[in-house]
């Protein structure tokens, strides 16, 4: 196809209607050039860098004709095909703090075939491997094909369906199990191409300790599944879509939150908050109120709570070092804060965790 007719189906694919489309991808014989149709463009989640060049991305209620329309010998199973054969080379599991982690190592020499459907949240991380072709399937959200990089995530809430048919070279990924209770049943959004520098670097930590028995690595898979967890539910009151009364979080408002997690050690007054917000007193306290379902004191509370039990897993660290570190101005304040909050004082939480 020369490049004035390239152009010209381009223009016609981005105004046309999708049934406009299919007949357009089955008379020409292929849909030219990194082409998204308007469902992918209307889904945040979706990383559109990576689209990689024939056929455009097919809704999943598509996915039959645009398969066909593109010569593919195989397309996305949808339960009218066997399965194909996994060639899994390696396969390491562990569970820590209720989340099942499987680092995995898989040839996707030929066509194969994921497939994930579950009661709870499923996250995969792309952890090495190249791919030449892959095609992902949501029954609710974003279908597309999109090329996975190293530190790209997937997720998929529970009870979502979800179908993918890769190709490509030896990968190695993390599959990621985590039970809906421990997140508050609270949702995920779907994502594709998905960008978390912290929970990749918590994940890529956890697979060096993986395969060790002693005392330490134990405690450390621990607080790293413990981190894990509460930074999955804290992206979950903040980010998740259709929360807190199907309200957008304000840009600055993220923007504030994740600045006050870096500094847990400063104090931060409800006017100095507002004024970073770029908000009066008021705008802010309904604005973070929505964002988080609590006031900003009980959230940062929490925050200060969260980071301390992660400290307290260090013996050596002694516990009115911690109470600075997070943000308590007396030891007797933040083990009042802490004993309400978890039911036990800092020390006896230490007992707890270490023995």
């Amino acid at each position: 196809m020369d490049g004035h007719r390239r152009r010209a189906l381009g223009r016609q694919i981005a105004r046309d209607q999708p049934a406009q489309i299919l007949r357009a991808a089955r008379d020409q014989g292929r849909l030219a050039g990194d082409i998204m149709l308007r469902h992918s463009e209307s889904s945040p989640c979706l990383d559109t860098r990576r689209i990689y060049r024939g056929c455009a991305p097919p809704l999943s209620r598509y996915s039959r004709r645009l398969s066909e329309s593109c010569g593919e010998a195989q397309m996305v199973w949808d339960g009218r095909r066997p399965r194909s054969e996994r060639r899994r080379l390696s396969h390491r599991a562990l569970g820590a703090q209720g989340i099942g982690f499987a680092f995995v190592t898989e040839s996707i020499a030929a066509p194969t075939d994921w497939c994930i459907e579950a009661d709870h949240h499923t996250l995969v991380l792309h952890m090495a491997g190249g791919f030449r072709g892959m095609e992902s399937v949501f029954t609710n959200g974003p279908s597309a094909r999109v090329l996975p990089d190293v530190g790209d995530f997937w997720v998929i809430p529970a009870g979502q369906r979800y179908a993918a048919l890769a190709q490509g070279e030896t990968v190695g990924y993390c599959e990621m199990t985590v039970p809906t209770a421990l997140l508050d049943d609270r949702a995920l959004p779907t994502r594709i191409g998905h960008r978390d520098p912290f929970l990749q670097g918590m994940i890529e930590r956890l697979s060096a300790v993986a395969g060790r028995e002693d005392d330490l690595a134990q405690m450390l898979r621990d607080t790293l599944a413990e981190l894990i967890r509460l930074h999955l539910l804290d992206r979950s009151r903040d980010l998740a879509p259709g929360g807190r009364g199907n309200r957008p979080v304000p840009r600055a408002l993220i923007g504030l939150l994740d600045e006050l997690r870096e500094t847990l050690d400063w104090p931060h007054s409800l006017d100095t908050m507002a004024v970073r917000a770029g908000m009066t007193r008021g705008d802010f306290l309904r604005a973070f109120h929505a964002a988080t379902g609590m006031t900003p004191h009980r959230w940062l509370v929490g925050q200060r709570i969260a980071l301390a039990k992660a400290l307290l897993a260090d013996r050596r660290r002694p516990i009115t070092d911690i109470a600075l570190a997070v943000g308590f101005s007396t030891p007797s304040h933040f083990s009042a804060a802490f004993r309400q909050h978890t039911g036990l004082s800092p020390s006896e939480h230490r007992q707890a965790l270490l023995g």
